[in-house]
């Protein structure tokens, strides 16, 4: 049979048994869907930390701690930084780091001296101004997703206090909160400890020398650890790294329901579709090739099922982007299908639906015809 025969006669055998066409179609669509809903929240996860390296600040923080909060330093601690010497370290200043509940969201807080919010963490004013004693500053990505700007006054532990502008911080710095170190430590009663220590190198200082050196002092490596400021974003990431995991094997798993969707359609229409099967076989058919249209009817509703299914996650993914976001760790992970995943779920997608086929029809040929016609009749 030529090939345009046999799409023809694909697609009358499709209209023929229509309404299990439709249910075997919306049902592999489905799981189709909830693929590439489970493959986006992966890639979205994986991806999580990507950025530019920094090598120019270095942080100190507890070694065991995973969220900088977790983090209790002192002035002591911050000592052999400011040790290094002026050709190696031009400031040492603390830094206070919260994840706060502000009008029902949680953003990061950081506080720092005034003058360092321009020069060590590269934040760039967009609108008003750098905060003063009493005022704070909102990131971009706040401003776009919680709508936050500049005049707004905000809750923060209790007070309330006024933006006076919107900065564009990069990394896990997308959506946040920054305040002068002094108006923090009265808020949050802090005087004397804080969670992270940080120090700006040195034009021409070897960074990679000036942590080397650090790490092998007893008093930091103790207690503490030392790390690039790219280096936080890692910390957060291996944190993520079961659930990333766990969110392929779900993906995977979600495929491997095609096989089974696939087997328990082609069985339920070897049962009750026995006769029309059976009258292929007697017009000519072999069961390796009734078995082969079987397969090539289910490879149609596979590749129409997962073209549907495609385009559905996509609509919704843009959807959800839309009206809202998902944000780690102050940064705004998107979600969305790359090629590579659309390509490999479409072969894997037909593996397993063929698998089905083979597994439901693997016993077609112990069937003789007459034996099928005569159950038919009875």
């Amino acid at each position: 049979m030529n090939l345009p025969a046999l799409v023809a006669l694909l697609l009358k055998d499709l209209v023929h048994d229509a309404s299990r066409s439709l249910l075997t179609f919306f049902n592999l669509a489905t799981v189709i869907l909830t693929f590439f809903l489970l493959a986006a929240l992966s890639q979205a996860i994986a991806s999580f930390g990507r950025q530019p390296p920094r090598t120019n600040l270095l942080l100190l923080m507890n070694c065991q701690a995973i969220d900088p909060m977790q983090s209790y330093l002192t002035e002591a601690d911050l000592e052999p930084l400011q040790q290094l010497g002026p050709a190696v370290v031009q400031r040492v200043f603390p830094v206070l780091f919260y994840h706060l509940r502000i009008h029902s969201e949680i953003v990061q807080v950081r506080a720092v001296p005034r003058e360092e919010i321009t020069t060590a963490f590269n934040l760039t004013l967009l609108e008003g101004a750098f905060p003063a004693e009493g005022q704070i500053a909102v990131s971009e990505g706040a401003r776009v997703t919680y709508g936050w700007k500049t005049g707004d006054r905000l809750p923060v532990y209790g007070s309330e206090f006024p933006i006076s502008g919107v900065v564009r911080a990069p990394g896990t710095k997308f959506i946040s909160v920054w305040m002068p170190l002094e108006t923090a430590r009265d808020l949050f009663e802090s005087p004397d400890h804080f969670q992270i220590g940080a120090a700006v190198l040195a034009p021409g200082a070897d960074p990679q020398a000036a942590r080397a050196i650090l790490e092998a002092d007893p008093r930091v490596n103790t207690r503490n650890s030392v790390f690039f400021e790219s280096n936080l974003t890692d910390r957060y990431a291996q944190g993520m790294g079961d659930p990333a995991r766990a969110n392929q094997l779900l993906a995977l798993a979600s495929l491997l329901a095609v096989t089974f969707g696939v087997y328990n359609t082609i069985r339920l229409s070897l049962e009750e579709r026995g006769l029309e099967l059976a009258l292929l076989r007697v017009v000519g058919f072999t069961p390796g090739q009734v078995a082969g249209f079987l397969a090539a009817r289910t490879a149609l509703l596979t590749a129409a099922a997962y073209a549907a299914g495609w385009i559905c996650a996509a609509f919704l993914l843009d959807w959800f982007q839309a009206t809202t976001s998902i944000i780690l760790y102050g940064v705004s992970m998107p979600l969305e299908i790359s090629p590579l995943v659309g390509a490999g779920g479409a072969i894997l997608t037909l593996c397993f639906a063929l698998v089905g086929v083979w597994l439901s029809t693997r016993h077609l040929s112990a069937r003789p015809v007459a034996a099928v016609l005569r159950e038919e009749r009875a």
